[in-house]
């Protein structure tokens, strides 16, 4: 399912990018990633996807939270969920399709995230395609659904701080 962002979602999006980039670096340098250009890229690319999940599911007549544009500080980052859907924590995972060509379809989350191994029965993960405003739903299901489909990711520097999923992984099932 394809669904576009308007414009003026992703000057907020894009605004969000370039405001929060320095409370995320030290995050990043812990996970080896320092490019600060792609820290913002993929800020900017996690929060195109999030408003393309909330246009879907408020077409769909569902409640939904807006996406959060807030600037916090390094210290008050979360594993929350990004959007609250009808009772629903709704976890949105993004990647570009430049990423997808490069890497394969998938999607990184962090070891500890507790979704990679005791998610609640209202998590849930969309996992998304980015190609500018253009977002393409992979798949959107109840987080206990990937449980067991969690691999470590191909690039060794992320090998033990990152879990990921596969679309080859996830999409027969």
């Amino acid at each position: 399912m394809d669904i576009t962002i308007t414009t003026e979602q992703y000057k907020k999006a894009y605004n969000f990018a370039n405001c929060s980039v320095k409370t995320n670096e030290d995050e990043y340098a812990k996970r080896n990633q320092k490019n600060v250009s792609k820290i913002t890229s993929d800020i900017l690319t996690g929060k195109i996807a999030e408003y393309a999940v909330y246009n879907l599911l408020v077409s769909k007549g569902k409640a939904c939270s807006e996406p959060d544009i807030a600037i916090y500080d390094r210290y008050s980052k979360s594993f929350d969920a990004d959007l609250y859907s009808d009772g629903k924590k709704v976890h949105v995972k993004a990647q570009t399709v430049e990423s997808s060509k490069s890497f394969g379809s998938s999607w990184s989350f962090q070891k500890q995230d507790i979704l990679t191994f005791n998610p609640s029965s209202d998590d849930y993960i969309c996992l998304c395609q980015v190609n500018g405003l253009e977002v393409k739903i992979m798949s959107f299901k109840e987080a206990k659904f990937y449980i067991n489909k969690y691999k470590d990711p191909v690039l060794d520097k992320l090998k033990g701080i990152k879990k990921v999923l596969y679309l080859n992984d996830i999409k027969n099932t």
